[in-house]
Protein backbone atom coordinates (compact mmCIF):
# COMPACT_ATOMS: atom_id res chain seq x y z
CA UNK A 1 0.00 0.00 0.00
CA UNK A 2 1.30 3.41 -0.91
CA UNK A 3 0.85 5.84 1.99
CA UNK A 4 0.41 9.54 1.43
CA UNK A 5 1.59 12.21 3.87
CA UNK A 6 -1.97 13.47 4.26
CA UNK A 7 -3.13 10.43 6.25
CA UNK A 8 -4.80 8.69 3.32
CA UNK A 9 -3.91 5.41 1.69
CA UNK A 10 -5.35 3.02 -0.85
CA UNK A 11 -6.17 -0.54 0.20
CA UNK A 12 -6.15 -2.75 -2.92
CA UNK A 13 -7.90 -5.63 -1.08
CA UNK A 14 -10.84 -3.41 -0.18
CA UNK A 15 -10.58 -1.45 -3.42
CA UNK A 16 -10.96 1.79 -1.52
CA UNK A 17 -9.12 4.88 -0.38
CA UNK A 18 -9.34 5.56 3.32
CA UNK A 19 -7.97 7.93 5.93
CA UNK A 20 -6.36 6.69 9.10
CA UNK A 21 -5.64 8.03 12.56
CA UNK A 22 -5.03 6.66 16.02
CA UNK A 23 -7.98 6.33 18.37
CA UNK A 24 -8.16 5.67 22.10
CA UNK A 25 -9.22 2.12 22.97
CA UNK A 26 -12.21 3.38 25.01
CA UNK A 27 -13.47 5.39 22.01
CA UNK A 28 -13.09 2.37 19.73
CA UNK A 29 -15.03 0.17 22.15
CA UNK A 30 -17.81 2.77 22.37
CA UNK A 31 -18.09 2.88 18.57
CA UNK A 32 -18.19 -0.92 18.41
CA UNK A 33 -21.03 -0.99 20.98
CA UNK A 34 -22.94 1.60 18.94
CA UNK A 35 -22.67 -0.65 15.88
CA UNK A 36 -24.47 -3.38 17.82
CA UNK A 37 -27.51 -1.15 18.38
CA UNK A 38 -30.53 -1.18 16.02
CA UNK A 39 -30.12 0.76 12.76
CA UNK A 40 -32.42 2.16 10.11
CA UNK A 41 -31.87 1.86 6.36
CA UNK A 42 -33.58 4.81 4.67
CA UNK A 43 -34.73 4.44 1.10
CA UNK A 44 -36.71 6.45 -1.42
CA UNK A 45 -39.15 4.56 -3.62
CA UNK A 46 -39.32 6.61 -6.80
CA UNK A 47 -42.66 5.15 -7.85
CA UNK A 48 -44.89 8.20 -7.86
CA UNK A 49 -48.01 7.85 -5.73
CA UNK A 50 -51.07 10.06 -5.63
CA UNK A 51 -50.40 13.77 -5.39
CA UNK A 52 -46.91 13.63 -6.87
CA UNK A 53 -45.34 12.19 -3.73
CA UNK A 54 -42.87 9.32 -3.45
CA UNK A 55 -42.50 6.75 -0.67
CA UNK A 56 -39.89 7.28 2.05
CA UNK A 57 -39.19 3.85 3.53
CA UNK A 58 -37.36 3.10 6.75
CA UNK A 59 -36.20 -0.50 7.11
CA UNK A 60 -35.46 -1.75 10.62
CA UNK A 61 -32.24 -3.72 11.24
CA UNK A 62 -31.08 -5.20 14.55
CA UNK A 63 -27.49 -3.91 14.19
CA UNK A 64 -25.12 -2.22 11.74
CA UNK A 65 -24.03 -5.48 10.06
CA UNK A 66 -27.65 -6.41 9.37
CA UNK A 67 -28.32 -2.88 8.05
CA UNK A 68 -25.39 -3.08 5.63
CA UNK A 69 -26.56 -6.47 4.35
CA UNK A 70 -30.11 -5.17 4.01
CA UNK A 71 -28.95 -2.09 2.09
CA UNK A 72 -27.00 -4.29 -0.33
CA UNK A 73 -30.01 -6.61 -0.84
CA UNK A 74 -32.23 -3.58 -1.50
CA UNK A 75 -29.70 -2.18 -3.97
CA UNK A 76 -29.44 -5.47 -5.84
CA UNK A 77 -33.18 -6.14 -5.67
CA UNK A 78 -34.09 -2.75 -7.14
CA UNK A 79 -31.46 -2.44 -9.85
CA UNK A 80 -33.98 -0.69 -12.10
CA UNK A 81 -33.80 2.29 -9.76
CA UNK A 82 -37.30 1.99 -8.29
CA UNK A 83 -35.99 2.18 -4.73
CA UNK A 84 -32.76 3.89 -3.74
CA UNK A 85 -30.94 3.52 -0.42
CA UNK A 86 -30.09 7.03 0.80
CA UNK A 87 -28.79 6.43 4.35
CA UNK A 88 -27.89 3.95 7.06
CA UNK A 89 -28.11 5.41 10.55
CA UNK A 90 -28.60 4.39 14.17
CA UNK A 91 -32.26 4.03 15.13
CA UNK A 92 -33.73 6.45 17.62
CA UNK A 93 -34.97 4.87 20.86
CA UNK A 94 -38.58 5.09 19.63
CA UNK A 95 -37.68 3.51 16.26
CA UNK A 96 -35.74 0.74 18.03
CA UNK A 97 -38.69 0.00 20.34
CA UNK A 98 -41.26 -0.01 17.53
CA UNK A 99 -38.99 -1.95 15.17
CA UNK A 100 -38.23 -4.60 17.79
CA UNK A 101 -41.94 -5.07 18.55
CA UNK A 102 -42.86 -5.22 14.87
CA UNK A 103 -40.06 -7.73 14.14
CA UNK A 104 -41.22 -9.95 17.02
CA UNK A 105 -44.82 -9.78 15.74
CA UNK A 106 -43.89 -10.80 12.19
CA UNK A 107 -41.53 -13.55 13.40
CA UNK A 108 -44.40 -15.05 15.41
CA UNK A 109 -46.47 -15.25 12.22
CA UNK A 110 -43.79 -17.16 10.34
CA UNK A 111 -43.76 -20.96 10.46
CA UNK A 112 -40.92 -22.60 12.31
CA UNK A 113 -38.17 -24.19 10.26
CA UNK A 114 -38.24 -27.96 9.94
CA UNK A 115 -35.24 -29.45 11.66
CA UNK A 116 -33.65 -32.88 11.29
CA UNK A 117 -35.15 -33.73 14.68
CA UNK A 118 -38.67 -32.95 13.41
CA UNK A 119 -38.00 -35.10 10.37
CA UNK A 120 -36.85 -38.06 12.53
CA UNK A 121 -39.86 -37.71 14.87
CA UNK A 122 -42.25 -37.70 11.92
CA UNK A 123 -40.75 -40.92 10.55
CA UNK A 124 -40.79 -42.58 13.99
CA UNK A 125 -44.47 -41.68 14.42
CA UNK A 126 -45.29 -42.90 10.92
CA UNK A 127 -43.59 -46.25 11.50
CA UNK A 128 -45.46 -46.74 14.78
CA UNK A 129 -48.77 -46.12 13.04
CA UNK A 130 -47.94 -48.64 10.29
CA UNK A 131 -47.57 -51.37 12.92
CA UNK A 132 -50.99 -50.72 14.47
CA UNK A 133 -53.96 -52.86 13.63
CA UNK A 134 -57.15 -51.12 12.69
Amino acid sequence: MKKLKSGFTFDPRAGATYSFEHMALADAEERARAAEAPHIVEAINWTVSEGGEVHYNRYFAHDLDEAIGLAVRLRIGFEEGVEEVVAIRPATKAEADRGGKASAHFLELMPLAISQLDHEEAHAGGDAEKGRKR
